[in-house]
């Protein structure tokens, strides 16, 4: 059996066949805080997040990991 998997990516609106990559809005660390705090200490954009705690702040940057070796 040799299906192929096809989807129309939400991103650019076209059909591909290879699997799409497993994403999140943000990390746990932001979507676990509430509204009003998540904006007071966090910053959150495509590609990073950052959360100020009064003892830390935490970083986070997004990224794929490709499974095909090269």
């Amino acid at each position: 059996m040799n299906d192929v998997i096809k989807y129309t990516c939400q991103c650019c609106g076209e059909t591909h066949e290879e699997w799409p990559s497993i994403a999140f809005d943000s990390p746990t660390g932001y979507a676990v805080l509430p509204g009003k705090i998540a904006n007071e200490i966090g910053e959150l954009t495509n590609d990073f997040c950052i959360v100020r705690h009064p003892e830390q702040i935490d970083r986070f940057i997004r990224a794929n990991i490709n499974t095909k070796g090269y």
